[in-house]
């Protein structure tokens, strides 16, 4: 009994929480089912889902997820959106960014891909 005593509570000393490692947390969710040639069926659900998930069990704070789905996802809120977490976080804080929709793959002249997101 003693042993476990002193596990537990050796246990409880060295457990380390995403407060004592992050001073702050953000994301940019983004999500887009709705485009002009396809249709996708899950990418917004998706980030939605990402977005709850940020707040209930990573505990980032409510105010600094930015979620921007469909037609919110153009290119001026999405670089708006950025610049604004860029300027926000510091040095010991996460930053997340999701991204739920189409891609594109181009091969490069002088061989090899580059991948491009589509918002």
């Amino acid at each position: 009994m003693y042993k476990l005593l002193l596990i537990l509570l050796f246990t409880h000393v060295l457990a380390v929480t995403t407060e004592d490692i992050y001073d702050n947390s953000y994301a940019l969710i983004i999500g887009i089912d709705k485009y002009k040639n396809k249709s996708l069926d899950y990418a917004v659900k998706d980030a939605e889902s990402v977005a709850n998930l940020l707040k209930d069990k990573f505990n980032f704070p409510p105010t600094n997820i930015k979620t921007l789905l469909n037609d919110e996802a153009t290119f001026l809120n999405i670089r708006n959106s950025l610049s604004e977490i860029a300027s926000s976080a510091k040095e010991n804080d996460r930053v997340l960014i999701y991204f739920a929709g189409h891609g594109i793959t181009d091969i490069l002249p002088d061989g090899g891909e580059m991948g491009y997101l589509l918002p």
